[in-house]
């Protein structure tokens, strides 16, 4: 038989280099460095699936078999797991159509013998990766949902990336530094714990059932693989966070919010936080800058404006698909009821 499908719970030796070579960007979520931080935080299992062909391989995925997870009180919200791969199956170009199938039917049968809710997987997007074919992945029982993301070209300097912004961005750039704010990059483990994390906890409202939690491997892994965090900040004040994790090619945004001090002052913080991410990654030598996730059809004023500010830095729109196989009936109705039921309301 010339194709095979492995598993492990153990990271083969060559997981890392192997995506390095094949995948464009070499995501971070596809590495053993996230499964570690992931276990450490959450005791999620990572199981390293391999596809091979003749005895070579040809495709991987990191899964994991994630639980909705109290970071604070350290238990499982939830007793039965879903399983998700960000930024996997991973593919070398020449795989047929299916034998990517194959893989996503093997992932199918885990799921379902591990009791799991539902599949979550979002193959790599990144400019250069192949696209993958949705008819195979319909055919193993994925609906999906188109979602999408701007790649801003940084293959310039950073004086040309900045004259190429539209007048009214390069303005609000300017006009968060007459406001007297400024940003910060966390730079040690103590600010981390004592700003970043706090500040995100307090712009995204996190209740005390989804708190974000400080976990000094979760900070010491993910600087070592290429995570930037910053803060704008005005008279010791933050007023909004950002998070960059750059990888092989690209950088790509995570962690962002902006503070209702900010808005009611009129400060552009999150506009002086992602064009210093941007110069940062820039002068890091990367080719693209990923804003990371918009709706392509907007259904409400935030996903509105969300979209309308990573558009507006002129990047390139790219559209990639989420795909969700529900492996209980009315799980998405479930899943709604516990989460009111979480969160108190």
């Amino acid at each position: 038989m010339n194709t095979n499908i492995t598993f492990s719970k153990e990271r083969p030796a060559d997981w890392d280099s192997w995506n390095n070579a094949v995948c464009s960007s070499s995501p971070y979520y596809q590495s053993s460095g996230y499964a570690h931080v992931l276990y450490t935080k959450e005791k999620t299992e990572p199981y390293y699936i391999r596809l091979l062909i003749r005895g070579r391989v040809a495709g991987q995925a990191l899964l994991l078999k994630r639980y909705y997870y109290d970071q604070v009180k350290q238990k499982k919200k939830v007793p039965f797991p879903y399983f998700e791969s960000v930024h996997g199956p991973v593919f070398a170009p020449d795989v047929s159509d299916a034998d990517i199938a194959k893989v996503f039917k093997y992932i199918n049968m885990l799921a379902l013998k591990h009791l799991a809710t539902h599949v979550r997987l979002i193959p790599p997007y990144f400019p250069g990766d192949r696209v993958m074919p949705e008819a195979a992945i319909k055919s193993c029982g994925y609906a999906i949902q188109k979602w999408g993301t701007y790649f801003l070209d940084l293959e310039r300097s950073t004086d040309a990336i900045f004259k190429n912004f539209s007048c009214k961005v390069r303005n609000t750039i300017r006009k968060a530094d007459k406001k007297g704010a400024c940003v910060k990059k966390i730079e040690s483990w103590e600010e981390y714990c004592d700003l970043y994390v706090p500040t995100f906890n307090m712009i995204k409202e996190t209740t005390a059932a989804n708190r974000f939690a400080a976990c000094h491997e979760d900070w010491t892994e993910n600087v070592a693989q290429g995570a930037h965090y910053y803060l704008t900040m005005k008279d010791d004040q933050p007023l909004a966070c950002l998070g960059v994790q750059t990888m092989n090619k690209g950088a790509h945004a995570f962690g962002y919010g902006i503070a209702p001090e900010a808005m009611k002052q009129g400060i552009p913080a999150q506009d002086a936080l992602h064009w210093e991410a941007i110069k940062e990654a820039s002068d890091l030598g990367l080719k693209y800058f990923d804003f990371a996730g918009v709706n392509p059809a907007p259904g409400t004023p935030k996903e509105e404006g969300i979209r309308f500010f990573k558009k507006k830095w002129g990047g390139e729109y790219r559209e990639y698909p989420i795909c969700i196989k529900d492996l209980i009936p009315f799980r998405q109705d479930v899943s709604k009821y516990i989460k009111r039921i979480l969160s108190g309301t």
